[in-house]
């Protein structure tokens, strides 16, 4: 069967690119699961930390790792059918360049305020000294804008 996981992915992050470099926080907002706007801690604070922190204008973006895909369908009588994608991404502005990670629930019949983004990490490159993909805290909600990673 077809799977089209690298193009939802990289869909989301365009959006989130877009609504970045417009300074879009209603589409910020939107591409969040309910449940991780109401268990981020101040996330309207998150947004505008991320759109503080992206220095200069965004050039280009790409994926550097995933996506990696969970998906299942409960076993206990539940009936629940659910998936969730994990990916990170470059993204090179005109002054520098941030490593990102991102999460998101597409599907969970049983409970649709998972679905959504769900975290979304962000670093400068230059404070990632690791062999290895930035994958940021992922099981945080929210926007996780890591300053001083060293």
């Amino acid at each position: 069967m077809f799977s089209n996981d690298d193009k939802i992915i990289d869909d989301r992050f365009q959006q989130i690119v877009d609504a970045i470099e417009n300074h879009d926080t209603d589409a910020l907002i939107s591409m969040f699961s309910a449940q991780a706007l109401a268990q981020a801690v101040d996330f309207e604070e998150q947004i505008t930390s991320l759109l503080e922190f992206i220095q200069g204008d965004i050039d280009s973006w790409k994926r550097t790792g995933g996506p990696g895909v969970s998906e299942g369908k409960n076993d206990d009588g539940s009936g629940r059918v659910w998936k969730e994608m994990s990916a990170t991404y470059d993204i090179q502005t005109s002054a520098q360049k941030y490593h990102v990670s991102l999460k998101e629930i597409t599907k969970d019949s049983q409970n649709s305020d998972k679905v959504g983004v769900s975290s979304l990490c962000i670093i400068n490159a230059e404070d990632w000294h690791e062999e290895y993909n930035y994958w940021g805290d992922l099981g945080t909600l929210g926007i996780n804008v890591d300053f001083n990673k060293k």
